[in-house]
């Protein structure tokens, strides 16, 4: 829902401007800003983390224009080294997990059971 490609205004766009999520739009705006200052836009995070995982077979997103769809091109394309990873998860997967496995979007990226519930 655009959270991950533009954190600091996508939340406030059409109909998730009704939706109550602070800890997790704030999340990802810390997550953002961090990614920001290591000069890598957190789309490219986010499509990068997507693809690492084998037992993702396709990932749907949504662009709005031309310019957005080269910015989705760009992050594809990019390599994001296993220093920015390590750095990444020990500074926001206590954060991620604290939000709960009954935060909608989560998975659990090691059960093997994706899509089979």
């Amino acid at each position: 829902m655009g959270l991950l490609a533009e954190p600091h205004t996508s939340w406030s766009q059409g109909f998730k401007a009704s939706l109550d999520q602070p800890e997790l739009v704030g999340l990802a705006q810390r997550m953002s800003t961090w990614s920001e200052n290591k000069g890598i836009p957190l789309r490219t995070l986010a499509v990068q983390y997507a693809f690492s995982d084998p037992r993702v077979a396709s990932i749907p997103i949504g662009c709005r224009s031309a310019e957005e769809v080269d910015q989705v091109v760009d992050s594809a394309l990019s390599t994001v080294g296993e220093e920015v990873w390590k750095e990444f998860h020990a500074t926001f997967d206590g954060e991620v997990e604290a939000l709960g496995k009954d935060a909608h979007w989560y998975y659990d990226k090691n059960e093997s059971d994706i899509g089979n519930d």
